[in-house]
């Protein structure tokens, strides 16, 4: 081992041992506090977790996506905007019962409806898409700390995994919400020390220019698809849900979200910038590894160490928020069948420790981290229609379960002909959005 990966792999461990210790730090044994904070979270929490759903996914996909689509790439952070923005402005509506039933995502509110199989599915779409979330920090995570220190890339994915156990085992949701406020303060000033650092090494040269004209796809619907899905991956995130939910007050989650859609927007934009950079730097790269490609050109030691620090934050932060919210919604879940009201941690930690051992095999059965990304975007075109229909009280069972069944045979021809940066996922979104146009019967509660 050289120098330079002995260092890193020094720097691995302490970011690693470190973020264990302050979840060990957040420890409880109260049930409500592990899983809710007591729904008293306040707006820095709520800011700071909504905005580290961002993670190391980022990084790898806009860099990609840049190269097909210059700054228009911009986009889906527009619709991320709208989306905290729309979920923000119905907050008051979507907390209304939240206590009272004690609501912890979107398939609550299908079994708060008395639509069994519908909260079932919307169980099986988020613990799927929260899953994928955790799986592509993993790949990421695992495949980068294993370039960069030399060790075994299984090794550097279970440490990984282990570090996020560790810390959710402790503290739960608050010892998430309090590591989230650190990741997220990384994770912001990191990036932008990054993109100021590749700025000089292009001086005098118009990246807007460079970044239109790269050769960008004529069909304005591919355009389309990145606003949807920015939307949809906030409005139909199961743990942006969470976050809406556990909130001290109606202000708190209002504000808390609008605040994170100018975040989270600002740090889009100083990413695809990063982006841009490395497009005008390695023109002739793979737009797939376009990422990986650059980390491996010999940069600086100590912006590796950057890079470290920084891709972990993002990593964790990811994992921690997706893996907790799967967690609970499956926890939720299998209450109902056994008719059980309340929450346990013991439940929850065997459930987090079960899933990351599922996750830890699958990151070393796929690799292609864009596609699993879209993938997973494309489920919330489902959840986000779904959600809304539920808290309008519109939709009824049969019309729920004939829009699911139609959506999800969409989302498989896509996948199948290999369609995920085309037009064709709005057809999912049209599907899943029936129900809102179908009025619910009061029998039917």
């Amino acid at each position: 081992m050289s120098h330079q990966e002995l260092s890193l792999a020094i720097l691995f461990g302490f970011v690693l041992i470190g973020f264990v210790y302050l979840g060990w730090t957040h420890r409880t044994s109260d049930a409500e506090e592990y899983h809710t904070v007591h729904r008293k979270a306040g707006f820095a929490r709520i800011l700071a977790s909504c905005f580290t759903v961002v993670g190391a996914s980022e990084f790898v996909v806009f860099a990609t996506l840049t190269y097909i689509f210059g700054v228009y790439s911009l986009l889906f952070f527009a619709g991320t905007f709208f989306g905290f923005y729309a979920l923000g402005m119905l907050s008051h509506t979507i907390r209304a019962k939240s206590r009272e039933l004690d609501e912890h995502s979107i398939p609550d509110f299908a079994a708060a409806s008395h639509f069994p199989i519908l909260s079932f599915a919307l169980t099986l779409l988020s613990i799927v898409f929260t899953s994928c979330l955790v799986l592509i920090q993993l790949i990421i995570g695992g495949t980068l700390i294993s370039t960069m220190t030399g060790e075994s890339y299984y090794i550097t994915t279970s440490l990984l995994a282990i570090a996020v156990f560790g810390y959710l085992y402790w503290g739960g949701y608050r010892a998430l919400l309090f590591t989230d406020i650190v990741q997220g303060i990384i994770l912001f000033t990191f990036t932008a020390l990054f993109a100021l650092y590749l700025s000089k090494s292009i001086a005098n040269v118009d990246l807007i220019a460079f970044s239109t004209s790269l050769p960008l796809s004529e069909a304005w619907g591919d355009y389309a698809i990145l606003l949807i899905g920015g939307f949809f991956a906030i409005f139909g995130g199961p743990e942006i849900w969470q976050r809406v939910l556990t909130a001290g007050t109606d202000k708190t989650a209002s504000r808390g979200l609008s605040s994170t859609a100018w975040v989270m927007f600002i740090w889009g934009v100083v990413l695809v910038i990063a982006s841009a950079i490395i497009c005008h730097l390695m023109p002739e790269a793979n737009s797939d590894n376009v990422f990986m490609d650059f980390l491996a050109t010999g940069l600086p030691e100590w912006l590796l160490g950057i890079i470290v620090v920084l891709l972990l934050a993002a990593i964790i932060s990811t994992a921690d928020t997706e893996l907790f919210a799967a967690a609970v919604v499956a926890h939720k879940e299998l209450n109902r069948f056994r008719a059980c009201n309340k929450l346990n941690i013991p439940d929850t930690r065997i459930i987090l420790a079960g899933l990351l051992v599922i996750l830890v095999f699958l990151a070393l059965v796929f690799e292609d981290v864009v596609a699993i990304y879209f993938g997973l975007v494309y489920i919330t075109f489902i959840t986000g229609p779904f959600a809304l229909a539920l808290i309008l009280n519109k939709g009824t069972k049969w019309v729920f379960r004939g829009s699911l069944v139609v959506a999800l045979g969409i989302y498989a021809y896509i996948f199948m002909n290999e369609l995920l940066i085309s037009w064709y996922p709005v057809l999912i979104a049209l599907a899943a959005s029936v129900p809102l146009l179908v009025k619910r019967e009061k029998d039917e509660n």
